[in-house]
């Protein structure tokens, strides 16, 4: 169930983020070939973590509950213990406070949990 938790918290985080890029990226927007032209292409590094930092700070933890709840019944295995609760909650926390919030996200995932991806 850890797992689940974590592929949870950082596939929610990593869509929002892309649907910031195509919300602020008109070319993301309507799917336009060409790197060129996107916006997006330009984000440094901060603004990257500026954004991730956004998304996981207003992140409405009963909406993750509940997807945390439906990836555990689909895969037949729903066992969630306040401890599991605790620990979504201290990922979110700690992607928002972390200084690189990118590589704290990344680190989230173990090797083993890239199959509930």
């Amino acid at each position: 169930m850890r797992a689940i938790v974590r592929a949870a918290v950082h596939g929610i985080i990593k869509n929002c983020l892309r649907e910031k890029q195509n919300e602020e990226c008109p070319r993301c927007a309507i799917n336009a070939p060409g790197e060129r032209h996107h916006a997006c292409v330009y984000w440094s590094l901060d603004d990257v973590n500026f954004k991730i930092k956004e998304i996981s700070s207003s992140l409405c933890m009963e909406s993750v509950l509940n997807i945390i709840i439906t990836f555990g019944y689909a895969l037949q295995c729903l066992c969630l213990t306040q401890e599991h609760l605790a620990v979504g909650a201290e990922l979110v926390d700690k992607v928002t406070e972390a200084e690189d919030p990118n590589s704290v996200l990344d680190e989230i995932i173990k090797p083993t949990d890239k199959c509930l991806m």
